[in-house]
């Protein structure tokens, strides 16, 4: 009996940001990008929340913006799956060969290189002597 084995990279998902300096509740954007699995991928999710969300599965990217990171919730979760895999969780048939993995999730932290949330400081009026 002969058997197709397909050989799928793992699948990395990749956060970029024009501006990786900004305050704590401020809106800001992100990119999200996907590669390895089958090519083909589905964000569930993310956390914190988007303001908005628009994702292309012709570059497998996406735009993210937000203004809910805090100087104490400063990490971004994202939930994702490769659509070639019938469902997240994992449970999935499998005929022969070794399955990609099907999804899982992303952690990108502040100040871990990629982004830095900082507090924001108000101030009074400010005025000027002579």
């Amino acid at each position: 009996m002969d058997m197709d084995v397909i050989f799928t990279p793992e699948i990395t998902i990749n956060l970029t940001t024009a501006d990786a300096d900004f305050c704590a509740n401020e809106e800001h954007i992100f990119k999200i990008s996907a590669t390895g699995g089958t090519g083909v991928f589905e964000i569930i999710s993310i956390t914190p929340a988007a303001t908005t969300w628009s994702w292309s599965e012709g570059d497998d990217s996406g735009v993210y913006t937000t203004n809910l990171l805090t100087t104490t919730v400063d990490d971004i979760v994202v939930t994702y799956r490769d659509l070639n895999n019938n469902s997240y969780p994992p449970s999935f048939e499998v005929v022969g060969g070794c399955p990609p993995l099907p999804g899982g999730t992303a952690t990108f932290s502040s100040g871990g290189g990629i982004f830095t949330v900082h507090q924001k400081i108000t101030t009074g009026t400010i005025t000027r002597t002579p």
